[in-house]
């Protein structure tokens, strides 16, 4: 299983938004960048910034889609600051 964490560009004043998921497309462009990216069951928070250690909201993360809902979300390769993803052997 792979499960995946997208910093986007989208903030306010010292947030920004991240999302997790996992990833069920992915879009590259010139072989190497991300073109666009496809979470399934998408979970929204933010990352704080401030001087000392960055923080995250994950603790309080908002999913988008319904319960029990095959739900999908969209990200624009241009919209991507940075993509961890992470993969889980069971």
């Amino acid at each position: 299983m792979i499960t995946c964490f997208v910093l986007t560009n989208i903030g306010h004043e010292n947030r920004q938004i991240i999302y997790s998921g996992f990833p069920e497309e992915i879009g590259l462009k010139d072989g190497a960048k991300i073109d666009y990216l496809v979470l399934r069951a998408p979970e929204k928070f933010y990352l704080r910034k401030n001087r000392r250690r960055p923080q995250t909201s994950l603790a309080q993360a908002r999913k988008i889609s319904q319960p029990y809902a095959r739900g999908f979300l969209f990200i624009a390769g241009s919209q991507i600051e940075n993509v961890h993803f992470e993969s889980w052997s069971f």
